[in-house]
């Protein structure tokens, strides 16, 4: 089962997203097959090319995670503005 309070750190690099999971050693690493960016040109969603999170698992730290085929990525808004969607 799932600890929800497991942390997940992500790292978004040039094509790829790295996951560290806080008191583990290993990264998981995951292809990005696409990206929205809001009007300011920052990315507010990610498709990775697979599963990263585990079942029940909603958020990663900065996004909520969701899909059941790919995990998609969303930038959660930290300002409580609107994410830029204007």
């Amino acid at each position: 089962m799932h600890d929800p309070e497991e942390r997940v750190n992500v790292v978004v690099g040039d094509g790829v997203v790295v996951l560290h999971r806080i008191g583990r050693s290993k990264h998981i690493v995951a292809n990005i097959l696409g990206t929205e960016t809001d009007n300011a040109g920052a990315i507010r969603t990610i498709w990775l090319d697979r599963i990263v999170h585990k079942p029940g698992e909603k958020q990663f730290v900065g996004w909520d995670v969701s899909g059941a085929v790919a995990t998609e990525m969303r930038k959660l808004d930290t300002t409580g503005g609107n994410n830029g969607d204007e």
